[in-house]
Formats: C-alpha cells, structure tokens, sequence
C-alpha cells in the first residue's frame, strides 16, 4: 500500500473556451507516495521503498468537495482510534495479567 509522503500543487489558468476571453482557473494537486519493495537474493529478505507520483487536476469546485470529503474521513478515523483505544485501555484495566 502506498503511504502519503508530501503533497504539493499548482495553480493554472485555463481559457474557458465557451466563454471567451475568460479563463478557468485549475489546481494541480501532486500526491508523492512511497511505497515498500521486498526481494529475496542471496543476501535473503530486503526491502526498499518505491517513490512515485499522483497527479490530479481539478477545479476549485471539485477540489473543496474532495477537501470536506476527506476531513470527514479524517474525523471518522479519529473517533475509531478513539473508541479502540479506550476499549483496549479498558480491557487491560479489567485484566491486569495479560
């Protein structure tokens, strides 16, 4: 699976060709991933990571839909960390021994 390095973006203008001269503005969001990369030689098991590069353009409409899209994810993977680590905390507190 490929993990969230950095990001970084552009702002372009495009013509708006149904509505000339005006322009579109345009947003190139850039995603740069790694990625692990397992082997087995001679020398055995190694890994390495792979960097690649996502490249979306969008506008600014699409840009805020997918922005309150992911804050959403964002919160709900909070509120599951959350809960899951109160209940193992609970659960150890219940049974010290183990």
């Amino acid at each position: 699976m490929k993990e969230l390095l950095a990001q970084a973006s552009n702002l372009l203008l495009a013509p708006d060709l149904s509505s000339p001269p005006k322009v579109l503005a345009r947003v190139e969001l850039i995603l740069i991933c790694s990625e692990p990369v397992y082997n087995y030689g001679a020398g055995g098991l190694s890994s390495t990571r792979e960097v690649s590069d996502m490249r979306v353009l969008c506008g600014h409409a699409a840009l805020r839909d997918m922005a309150e899209k992911l804050i959403e994810l964002a919160n709900e993977a909070k509120a599951l960390e959350v809960v899951m680590n109160s209940a193992l905390v609970g659960a150890m507190e219940e049974n010290p021994n183990r």
